[in-house]
């Protein structure tokens, strides 16, 4: 039931007053209400997790001075400089989690967070453009369908794992000159693309695989290339000295999904393992699968796994014992 912004004000006063450690609220409220000022003057709060209808609004010269862990679901800010103000109060914070968050009365936000390890930012409404300076950043998920230059910003290059949503890889698609617009990933050693829906990779994925030397593993939705002339013409670092693992979902055999594979095979001089999520029709379909796995050892012998993906579940097999013999 509907929790009265009265009672949840009082709850948060007391447990301040308590030098509560960690908070986290995820409660009913069908209007938005400011938080009372007494939380943003905790000195002992580490974690706070907000899931609620609330004006995230930080009172002047207020600091959570050993607050590490920020995870704001659904709530709203004034604007761009009520958020500034939020994180620059936050000398410490080390992991940001963002999700289906709203910006009154702004599109644009650029805050720096020089302490930050872990960003994630999912569906953010009203934005047109979100801008972090984090030097220290070592993971990013990034979900969402505004512009991208969140991840242009310096800083983004440290990081090493990067998790990408499809609708990133269809903005970056018309952006003139990514290649030159992205900074390098020295320390980039994760790479994967996630979608809910079938997802493609095209040039701006390319783009992130030449900027990425030393990338170890690549997961990645279902196969589509615009332009087939990217794997003909650009092998990047990362396939000729350290490429390892490559993971692809959605998979039901075609063309351009086997010369994807191929390119790869080809050029990955350092790949271990193959791991292919079948869809559920061609999960079933051993035929092919036999025939797919025997064009791909004929390039290059490494682990080559089929297994079935649906519905959230994930079960792997090995679907012939020789391909079992042949993969050891």
């Amino acid at each position: 039931m509907d929790v009265s912004a009265s009672r949840i004000n009082s709850w948060i006063s007391v447990a301040v007053t308590r030098k509560v450690q960690e908070l986290d609220l995820s409660l009913p409220h069908t209007s938005c209400f400011e938080l009372p000022d007494a939380l943003f003057s905790s000195d002992t709060l580490k974690i706070l997790r907000l899931d609620m209808r609330v004006l995230f609004k930080v009172p002047p010269l207020k600091h959570l001075s050993n607050l590490k862990t920020l995870r704001l679901w659904s709530v709203t800010f004034e604007g761009d400089q009520s958020t500034e103000q939020i994180l620059s109060g936050c000398p410490v914070l080390e992991e940001l989690d963002l999700y289906r968050c709203f910006w009154k009365n702004t599109v644009k936000v650029t805050v720096s967070v020089p302490t930050l390890r872990t960003l994630e930012i999912s569906s953010l409404h009203s934005l047109r453009l979100f801008r972090i300076y984090a030097e220290n950043l070592i993971s990013l998920k990034y979900r969402s369908c505004f512009p991208v230059q969140v991840l242009l910003f310096g800083g983004a290059h440290n990081v090493e794992t990067l998790t990408l949503s499809n609708d990133i890889l269809e903005c970056l698609s018309f952006e003139e000159n990514l290649h030159t617009c992205l900074p390098t990933f020295h320390t980039l050693a994760h790479l994967k693309v996630i979608s809910c829906n079938y997802g493609h990779t095209n040039g701006a994925l390319m783009n992130f695989v030449l900027k990425s030397p030393n990338v170890e593993s690549l997961e990645i939705p279902r196969v589509f290339h615009r332009d087939d002339r990217l794997l003909l013409n650009i092998v990047p670092q990362c396939l000729k000295s350290c490429l390892k693992t490559v993971i692809i979902a959605f998979f039901e055999g075609y063309v351009r999904e086997v010369t994807f594979l191929k390119y790869f095979l080809k050029n990955a001089n350092m790949l271990e393992r193959v791991t292919i999520f079948c869809t559920r029709n061609y999960s079933t379909n051993l035929e092919k699968q036999n025939n797919v796995y025997h064009e791909l050892q004929a390039i290059r012998r490494c682990i080559i796994e089929f297994c079935y993906s649906w519905t959230r579940r994930l079960t792997c097999f090995k679907y012939f014992a020789e391909c079992v013999i042949e993969c050891q």
